[in-house]
């Protein structure tokens, strides 16, 4: 897959994301995560050769307008990679126009690229939006995830 794509209407630009995209990202993380990393945290997070996320960013209009996480890692057990979708987040002004699909999309074909045959994603119980999305587009409730999460003490 080549480092871009575009959308049927060629409104919508997915692509990785780069260093210089720091900035829009820690914004649209605090809003949507309400983490606040700074640019300087995110770039060094994105210059790790180690790192097994892969972020990706939509444009449209000349701005970025929302961002999608591809965790893809090789597995001891098994003969395929996990791929993960671990962050979506659209910019309310810019939902229902197609560009959550085209972040998904692309995570699929670099899941794909990277030899996994299967995409998990977890989202909240309560988040029907996201629900809708993701069975509009061939996602099946699957196995339960449960977490805890764990004090440093």
């Amino acid at each position: 897959m080549k480092e871009e794509a575009n959308t049927m209407n060629n409104q919508i630009k997915s692509r990785v994301a780069t260093l210089d995209d720091t900035h829009e990202l820690a914004h649209l993380n605090a809003v949507f995560n309400g983490v606040q990393l700074g640019p300087e945290q995110l770039s060094s997070r994105l210059a790790n050769p180690h790192c097994v996320e892969t972020p990706i960013v939509a444009e449209m209009d000349n701005c970025i307008v929302g961002f999608a996480s591809l965790c893809l890692v090789l597995r001891v057990f098994y003969d395929t990679p996990h791929a993960e979708l671990t962050e979506l987040f659209v910019q309310e002004a810019y939902r229902h126009r197609g560009i959550g699909r085209a972040l998904v999309v692309h995570a699929e074909c670099l899941a794909c690229e990277g030899g996994a045959t299967e995409l998990f994603v977890l989202t909240g119980f309560t988040n029907r939006e996201a629900h809708s999305l993701y069975h509009a587009m061939g996602y099946e409730d699957d196995d339960r995830a449960m977490s805890k999460v764990l004090l440093n003490e």
